[in-house]
């Protein structure tokens, strides 16, 4: 990936700075959240990413600028004092761009763990993904997730 074509990373310390590629980060647990931008159960993301905060203590999180749970997850990773990296989400790019940005992600972000929460076929298909490379996937609430088509963005 070329350095123009690499994800915008909005600096994590609220300053509102974007800079492209990630900066060194610890070798600690690293999560990334996922989700729908409809899913605004602030309880539940709370509850669920406190359940993987004691169980792991997660030092990174990693998600898009996006709103819903993602958006709810950045709340709670500032009210823990967790460190996180914020990409910036850009629905207009079309599926391929998006689809290599996310490998861009995991492969230099290495989560440990991604959390997904309901949402749409680009949530389902970070989750796939993950999987595909080794990182495993928890979904706190399967029975709420939405069910991808895969037949488009």
């Amino acid at each position: 990936m070329s350095s123009n074509s690499l994800p915008q990373l909005l600096a994590s310390d609220g300053s509102g700075r974007k800079y492209f590629g990630p900066p060194a980060i610890p070798l600690a647990a690293r999560i990334w959240v996922c989700g729908g931008e409809s899913f605004l159960d602030k309880e539940r993301v709370f509850a669920a990413l406190d359940k993987v905060y004691y169980r792991r203590h997660v030092w990174v999180l990693t998600r898009t600028s996006k709103a819903g749970a993602e958006r709810l997850a950045g709340e709670w990773a500032f009210r823990k004092g967790v460190q996180q990296y914020v990409f910036e989400h850009d629905s207009r790019r079309n599926a391929s761009t998006r689809s290599n940005w996310r490998d861009w992600i995991l492969a230099e972000q290495r989560p440990n763990l991604v959390v997904r929460f309901p949402g749409g076929d680009d949530t389902a298909r970070i989750a796939k993904h993950a999987r595909d490379v080794g990182v495993s996937v928890w979904e706190p609430y399967p029975r709420l997730s939405y069910t991808p088509s895969f037949n488009g963005g």
